[in-house]
């Protein structure tokens, strides 16, 4: 696969209602605790990743770590306002080089990987997405519908695992508690097995 290739941007997915697909398939669910202090999002992405795998031609390192942001990538924009959509960019020293994915609140995301064909040895027996990743940047835009100015928020990275450092940009850009987990099963055969994530948050004023 060439450059130019692998930076192609494949088509965003609309998220269907979960009555609509088989119990397994992707879906992305809202809830709100009973005393409202906690919101929260959960998702099944295993779908989309095996979509974004196939049309980038990831090996497995690099599946896991554009699976994760594609899944964090959708929680944080379905968190987002309804006129804007909201991109991430993690960009960091190791061989991954960057990512980059663009989410919208109505269920699109899109997203590339700037090196694919990236694969590490495993790590206390999981797939080395910090190694990955290195040590670098998140930069967060959030772009209005019809303005030309985002805003834009720049933090460092924690770990490069992708759920960590999206809550560490939560926490300290945007002053909101939360709590992020993303993850990728990537089978042997380097087919995903599963992939999905959550996102937890503090309400205003809890």
């Amino acid at each position: 696969m060439s450059a130019g290739a692998s930076r192609a941007w494949w088509a965003p997915r609309r998220w269907r209602a979960p009555w609509k697909r088989p119990a397994v398939a992707d879906r992305l669910a809202r809830t709100l605790s009973a005393d409202g202090t906690v919101r929260g999002l959960a998702a099944v992405t295993t779908e989309l990743v095996e979509e974004a795998r196939v049309r980038h031609g990831t090996l497995p390192t690099a599946t896991a770590a554009l699976g994760r942001a594609l899944t964090a990538g959708l929680l944080l924009g379905g968190l987002s306002k309804a006129d804007e959509r909201v991109s991430l960019q993690w960009s960091g020293d190791g061989p991954l080089g960057s990512i980059l994915v663009d989410a919208t609140p109505g269920g699109h995301v899109r997203g590339f990987v700037s090196r694919p064909q990236t694969h590490l040895p495993a790590r206390a027996g999981k797939l080395d997405v910090g190694g990955a990743v290195g040590r670098g940047v998140l930069c967060v835009m959030r772009i209005p519908l019809g303005e030309a100015s985002p805003y834009r928020s720049i933090v460092p990275l924690v770990s490069g695992e992708i759920g960590t450092d999206v809550a560490s940009y939560l926490a300290g850009s945007e002053q909101i508690p939360s709590v992020v987990g993303v993850g990728v099963f990537v089978h042997a055969d380097g087919r995903v097995g599963a992939a999905g994530g959550y996102l937890l948050q503090a309400m205003p004023g809890a």
